[in-house]
């Protein structure tokens, strides 16, 4: 049986290239047999890393690497688009709890493709997607 994997929202993903539990979600992303994000990840990732080169906490050449970074671990996975069914599914996590809209997507997203794993460093996110009976792992 295959083993799928989602990583969602900013942090999982970006977390992965710069800060802690970065060893985790790589050994989680080295297991996996397919992985999926939503396609709002690329934005919040980069957006995160723009807001650190406008902090000074990154350069050019750091942000540089991490976006190529980002991009090349990004080629094998399935990105999942916003559609309707996505939007409907959204809708149900937002009536069904207290999720913030993205963090809504990013659940509908998982849920989806059937994830068999939710991994997220935003424990919003987490409970979120708890509270749909997503597996999640926090990291």
């Amino acid at each position: 049986m295959s083993k799928w994997l989602s990583i969602f929202g900013m942090g999982g993903f970006f977390q992965r290239n710069t800060q802690k539990g970065s060893e985790k979600i790589l050994a989680l992303w080295q297991e996996a047999d397919d992985i999926s994000l939503s396609i709002l990840c690329v934005p919040e990732v980069l957006s995160a890393c723009n807001r650190l080169r406008r902090e000074k906490k990154l350069d050019q050449k750091g942000y540089q690497a991490i976006k190529d970074g980002f991009f090349r671990d990004i080629e094998d996975t399935d990105l999942i688009n916003v559609v309707p069914t996505i939007i409907e599914g959204a809708v149900s996590c937002l009536e069904g709890g207290t999720m913030r809209t993205l963090d809504a997507i990013h659940v509908a997203s998982a849920m989806s493709v059937g994830s068999e794993l939710f991994v997220t460093s935003d424990p919003r996110q987490a409970k979120g997607a708890r509270a749909m009976k997503l597996k999640t792992e926090l990291v």
